[in-house]
């Protein structure tokens, strides 16, 4: 762990703060613990290292894994406000007693999210790229139909 590292807190004796994530922002060498600016909350907390996930998130369902690491740029898809399919976001955390990710859609607000409706831009760009070559491929025996037709 590390000042300024996105992490997630975890087995917490106050469950109500397991899956909320923050920035570490110093180490309290006479407590032995670091300071975490949780999103949303005005005061820090201090926790051990060990209560501290810095690491990558998985979440597994039905339609397979979907692995995500804080920060990571979502897009979202098939939800049922229309108006948010399409927007991008950014993961801060995954709520695990609702099974749903925490997008931040902006400054003032985020999102909790099933994992079927979350692509990462890994997955954005990968469609992206099939669409561009097909379209390639289409072009190109678009022209051999041109030059073979008599």
């Amino acid at each position: 762990v590390q000042i300024g590292d996105r992490v997630i807190l975890q087995n917490l004796k106050e469950g109500d703060m397991n899956g909320k994530s923050g920035r570490v922002t110093q180490y309290n060498e006479i407590e032995g613990r670091w300071e975490v600016e949780v999103d949303g909350m005005d005061i820090p907390v201090q926790v051990k290292a060990q209560k501290i996930n810095k690491g990558e998130l998985s979440h597994s369902e039905d339609k397979g894994d979907k692995l995500f690491t804080l920060g990571d740029t979502v897009s979202l898809q098939g939800l049922k406000t229309k108006s948010l399919n399409g927007k991008r976001g950014k993961i801060t955390s995954f709520v695990a007693d609702e099974g749903r990710w925490e997008v931040q859609m902006d400054r003032d607000w985020s999102v909790k999210v099933k994992p079927g409706n979350i692509k990462s831009e890994e997955e954005e760009n990968s469609k992206e790229n099939d669409i561009t070559e097909q379209k390639e491929k289409d072009e190109k025996d678009k022209g051999r139909r041109k030059l073979f037709s008599f």
